[in-house]
């Protein structure tokens, strides 16, 4: 009896000591300071290359346009009427949609205007871009002074009114991860007025879902901002690219890009549009590469979910505790290969899940297994 009382605040200590432990690690984690590095090893371990269905091509404003044309800043609205003409000139082999990744706001020569909002106006599968500008508002509250508001769309950049009479409109806001990694899309913009645009990507693919006579997409889940997790399926340059150059000389006949979603855009470096991604932080991606990986995310239904932090810190918490039960009073070797068992377990669990539709955060559970291993 006598040892069973000697016994007893040692086994406390012990669970206390092990519930600290686990709490520990696990507000560690929730304070986001492991995010830089577990982004980086969530895009290497989720973000696949997997091959095209082929139903997008992209028009590209590249080197060789760039050479033949001049220089883009000089290129006028007429060079884009002449690229949609022969591309929409038979009813029958014209492209299911058309969507354009550059702004055309404001008014420039008034025969090129008119001549391009013509040309778009002609075929009606033409969807163009705008460009939301946020920011946090300054609201009055009621001891009469300000203070700053969410997040909002205070502003809108938009075609010049003649062309965007003709066309779908689609936003090409394209917004950076705080690594400064492109990883998710946004698939609206909500206006100040209720409104809302979709982005370019989601006018595109339910365009084309409609020339088919589909039965619409289904939508992915979004964040309460309005973002999902892009599940990338191209690497910069996997995606069919065509100058547009090409089309211009007659070179490559339209009828090429019958029933295809095609994508005009920026797809030179000078032209400064291009973004690192989670398929590859080594590799800049076009913007209008990102617009195709979108829109091939959303004709698939490839929709992945972030599985919120607060299941997970609780999850972590669980496997912590379960990991100081493992190696408390074991043998190194046994330790050892308990610690290579969670640590690989959790990864290979969360591939799993990752196939499944469900993003978990992939070094928590080994920094924390880790920590406690060397400690023990």
């Amino acid at each position: 009896m006598i040892q069973a009382r000697k016994k007893m605040p040692r086994q406390a200590r012990a669970i206390l000591q092990a519930l600290a432990a686990a709490a520990l690690l696990t507000i560690l984690a929730g304070t986001g300071i492991l995010n830089p590095i577990d982004y980086t090893a969530s895009d290497a371990l989720y973000q696949q290359r997997e091959a095209a269905d082929g139903k997008i091509v992209l028009l590209g404003i590249d080197q060789q346009a760039l050479e033949a044309y001049g220089p883009y800043n000089q290129w006028g609205r007429d060079i884009m009427a002449q690229g949609l003409e022969p591309l929409n000139r038979s009813e029958e082999d014209r492209p299911a949609v058309i969507g354009i990744d550059i702004l055309f706001a404001g008014e420039t020569e008034l025969s090129a205007d008119t001549g391009f909002a013509e040309a778009a106006a002609a075929s009606g599968n033409v969807v163009t871009a705008c460009l939301a500008q946020f920011g946090r508002p300054l609201l009055g509250d009621e001891e009469g002074g300000y203070v700053l508001g969410a997040s909002s769309v205070l502003g809108l950049e938009d075609s010049y009114e003649a062309l965007r009479s003709v066309t779908g409109q689609g936003h090409i806001n394209a917004m950076l991860d705080t690594d400064g990694i492109l990883r998710h899309h946004l698939l609206r913009i909500t206006l100040p007025d209720g409104s809302q645009i979709p982005s370019l990507a989601l006018a595109c693919a339910s365009a084309y879902e409609e020339s088919r006579n589909g039965p619409g997409l289904e939508l992915p889940a979004v964040s309460p901002r309005g973002f999902w997790y892009l599940p990338f399926c191209g690497n910069a340059g996997d995606f069919e690219e065509i100058s547009i150059a090409k089309v211009l000389s007659g070179e490559i006949s339209a009828s090429y890009f019958s029933g295809k979603i095609v994508l005009i855009g920026p797809y030179a470096p000078g032209l400064q549009d291009s973004y690192v991604t989670a398929m590859d932080h080594a590799s800049p991606m076009y913007g209008v590469e990102y617009h195709a990986n979108a829109i091939q995310a959303l004709l698939w239904g490839n929709y992945k979910t972030e599985l919120g932090d607060g299941i997970q810190l609780a999850l972590l918490f669980g496997i912590l505790l379960a990991g100081i039960a493992c190696f408390r009073g074991r043998p190194v070797w046994i330790s050892t290969l308990l610690w290579i068992l969670l640590c690989g377990g959790w990864l290979l669990l969360g591939k799993w899940l990752y196939g499944r539709g469900w993003v978990v955060h992939v070094l928590w559970v080994p920094v924390g297994i880790t920590i406690l291993y060397g400690g023990c």
